[in-house]
C-alpha cells in the first residue's frame, strides 16, 4: 500500500480468458465448473496498512481427476465501503493477476498453428512497416511461441531482423493471439501523426521497392522445439514524393521545350526581318 492511509481490500478468483491482443480478462466460470473452488486464500478480505506489504497465502488443491491446463485470474480489489466519494460515481481500482497451471499427465498436448502472417498494408508509402502474426492454440495446454522476422530486398542480405513475441506472451487453449512487430529502420519515416521524419544518420538506408519477410517461430510441444515458418511480400513506395518529382521533371521538360520553340521562333522572325 503506497498510500498514506489504510485500504480495505478483498481477493477473489475467476477464470482467466484473454483477447487476441493478450489482455487479461477475468470471466465467471460456467455452471457446474468447479476449478475455481480449488483456489482458497488464508484471508479473503484484509486491511492493507500504509507503506507496508501484506502477504496473502494462496492454496490450490488439485483433485486426482484434474486434467491438463487450468487458468485463473486472481483479483485484488478495493472494498466498495472503503471508497468515500461525495458524488454518486464510484471508481474502484482492481488488479488481475494471471495464474497459468499445467497438470503433468498423459494426454497433455501443445499444438500451435499459424493463422496468418502479413503486413498491415501491402503497399507502404514510408516505413515503419507493421507486421501482424496470428497464432492459434489447438492443444489443451498454453503455448508460448517466439521467433524472428528476417527482411530482405533484392539481395540475400538481411536488412532487418525483428522480434516476434519478445515479451513471451502465452496463448491459452482454444484461442488465438496476434503478435505485432515493426520495421522502422530507414532514411524516411512517417510518424503516427503522418509527419515525415528524415533520419540523416541513415541516409544510406533509403527504402523503396519490393521486400520479402521470412518469419521463423518456435514453440515447445513438451518434447522438442517445433518450428513454424511463413513468408510474405510487401512494397515500400513513396508515391507522393515520386509523383511530385515526375511532375517537376515533366514540367521542366515541357517548359524547356516551350522556351526552346519560342527562342527558335524569335530567331527565325529576326532572320526574316533582316533579310
Amino acid at each position: 500500500n503506497n498510500l498514506s492511509r489504510p485500504i480495505k481490500l478483498k481477493v477473489s478468483v475467476d477464470k482467466l480468458s484473454g483477447d487476441i491482443n493478450g489482455q487479461v480478462l477475468p470471466v465467471k466460470p460456467e455452471p457446474g465448473e468447479t476449478s475455481t473452488t480449488w483456489v482458497t486464500f488464508d484471508k479473503s478480505t484484509f486491511t492493507a496498512l500504509p507503506k507496508e506489504w501484506t502477504d496473502v497465502a494462496i492454496t490450490i488443491k488439485i483433485p486426482s481427476d484434474a486434467a491438463f491446463g487450468y487458468y485463473y485470474a486472481l483479483r485484488i480489489s478495493q472494498s466498495p465501503d472503503d471508497v468515500k466519494e461525495k458524488s454518486n460515481n464510484t471508481l474502484l481500482g482492481e488488479i488481475a493477476i494471471p495464474v497459468l497451471m499445467t497438470i503433468q499427465k498423459p494426454g497433455a498436448e501443445r499444438n500451435a498453428q499459424l493463422v496468418s502472417f502479413k503486413t498491415e498494408h501491402f503497399i507502404n508509402e514510408y516505413i515503419p512497416v507493421n507486421f501482424v502474426s496470428t497464432v492459434q492454440n489447438n492443444g489443451n495446454i498454453h503455448v508460448r511461441p517466439r521467433g524472428n522476422i528476417f527482411i530482405r530486398g533484392s539481395s540475400d542480405v538481411d536488412l532487418g531482423i525483428l522480434d516476434v513475441n519478445a515479451e513471451l506472451g502465452n496463448i491459452l487453449p482454444g484461442s488465438s493471439r496476434e503478435y505485432k512487430s515493426k520495421w522502422a529502420d530507414g532514411f524516411l519515416e512517417q510518424s503516427a501523426d503522418k509527419k515525415i521524419i528524415v533520419n540523416w544518420d541513415k541516409i544510406t538506408k533509403i527504402r523503396i521497392g519490393k521486400y520479402t519477410a521470412n518469419m521463423i517461430l518456435v514453440y515447445d510441444n513438451g518434447k522438442r522445439d517445433v518450428p513454424i515458418e511463413a513468408t510474405t511480400t510487401f512494397w515500400v513506395f513513396p508515391y507522393r514524393i515520386i509523383g511530385l518529382a515526375v511532375l517537376i521533371l515533366v514540367g521542366g521538360f515541357l517548359s524547356s521545350r516551350y522556351l526552346l520553340k519560342l527562342y527558335i521562333k524569335k530567331q527565325v522572325e529576326k532572320y526574316h526581318h533582316h533579310k
